[in-house]
């Protein structure tokens, strides 16, 4: 195959016209770094900003958080790390490399489970990136946040997430390596802006969620934990465009790497900004847009 035919099959602004089938190995045009990019910028959302502000709704401190956030995405990203190898191996996804260990119908729980974290993190994306331009709007124009605006905003992100989903495999490596660099300076930005505002002792001596500190603060771990887990079915999607060349230490390195990296970041940003709020209970977005200066 060319390099021109090479280009129709997965390429920037076309669509991957790969499905389930078996990529060769002569068509597949990725590195490690790709998977990499995929999972700091794919994170850096507040979709998953989010996991970082619910130990504070569970009655944490910041600095209890921030190391819920830091183990969990540790053990998380520990157990996600070999999965990156199936699609290399197999060069095809998660849910028909498992026939290989559950056969074809068993595969199918498999295939469930995936579809409904994935509509689970869906669901996130739109309601946190709606609310996130409808308060942006509110707040710069003036105006009230009402159902319609938020509809309307709801309709936006669900159309963005969408075209990129159906585009495929490269133009959501695009996508993401512009979102690392540019989520990346703008979350720099607000801890620098936010910082006077930060008091870790403002979110001590809360009730804790479960009645104990322990309790409370292993299950703000497990839910952060299962965040880079939740992408075992779907890491294959990515990884099976990635030569067999590759070993398998640079595959583990750039999945659990661009996994921890990635949730860490937007998980942090997550804990330390809802410590500002008043509430804690207040939606993270809308919370986090009343804290900010206009500008």
């Amino acid at each position: 195959m060319s390099a021109e035919d090479r280009q129709q099959v997965d390429a920037i602004g076309k669509l991957e016209t790969r499905g389930i089938d078996h990529i060769p190995e002569k068509e597949r045009h990725a590195s490690p770094w790709n998977i990499f990019w995929i999972f700091v910028g794919g994170d850096l959302a507040f979709s998953l900003i989010i996991f970082g502000w619910l130990p504070i709704t569970f009655g944490m401190s910041f600095w209890d958080a921030f190391w819920a956030v830091l183990v969990g995405n540790a053990v998380g990203a520990f157990v996600l790390s070999p999965m990156g190898l199936f699609g290399q191996r197999t060069g095809t996804n998660g849910a028909v490399s498992s026939g290989a260990h559950f056969g074809v119908v068993g595969r199918l729980i498999g295939s469930l489970l995936a579809l409904f974290s994935a509509l689970g993190f869906i669901a996130l994306a739109v309601w946190t990136g709606g609310q996130a331009v409808a308060g942006a709007i509110g707040v710069l124009g003036g105006l009230e946040v009402s159902d319609t605006l938020l509809a309307i905003s709801y309709g936006v992100i669900v159309l963005v997430v969408v075209v990129i989903s159906v585009l495929g495999h490269a133009n959501l490596v695009a996508a993401q390596k512009f979102m690392v660099p540019t989520m990346g300076i703008l979350l720099l930005i607000g801890v620098f802006v936010l910082a006077p505002q930060f008091s870790p002792a403002a979110t001590e001596g809360r009730e804790y969620l479960l009645g104990g500190y322990w309790p409370t603060w292993i299950l703000s771990a497990l839910i952060v934990a299962s965040v880079p887990i939740s992408y075992g079915p779907f890491v294959s999607d990515w990884s099976r465009y990635i030569p067999r060349r590759y070993s398998h230490k640079s595959m583990l390195l750039a999945t659990s790497g661009g996994a921890f990296i990635g949730m860490s970041m937007a998980g942090l940003f997550g804990a330390y900004t809802a410590s500002m709020f008043l509430d804690p209970t207040t939606d993270y977005v809308l919370g986090l847009t009343a804290i900010s200066p206009t500008w």
